[in-house]
């Protein structure tokens, strides 16, 4: 939490630990396999609102490019 804040300072460090308390204490959520998937299910489901936070947080991880190792 304390280096994801630290890289993207436009995080709210405390409502985003509120708000991925809230994900991991329900079965819903932790159903969801990866980045994208818990993405999708906000979306799907218009949580962007209520998870603003988290919400911003996935979008830059999945925008942001991987390195492969070759």
């Amino acid at each position: 939490l304390a280096t994801a804040v630290e890289a993207y300072p436009m995080l709210n460090k405390a409502k985003l630990r509120t708000e991925l308390s809230l994900i991991y204490e329900n079965q819903e959520f932790r159903a969801c396999t990866g980045a994208l998937t818990l993405f999708q299910f906000f979306m799907e489901n218009n949580l962007q609102s209520t998870f603003t936070e988290t919400v911003t947080l996935l979008k830059i991880l999945v925008t942001t490019p991987m390195t492969t190792a070759e």
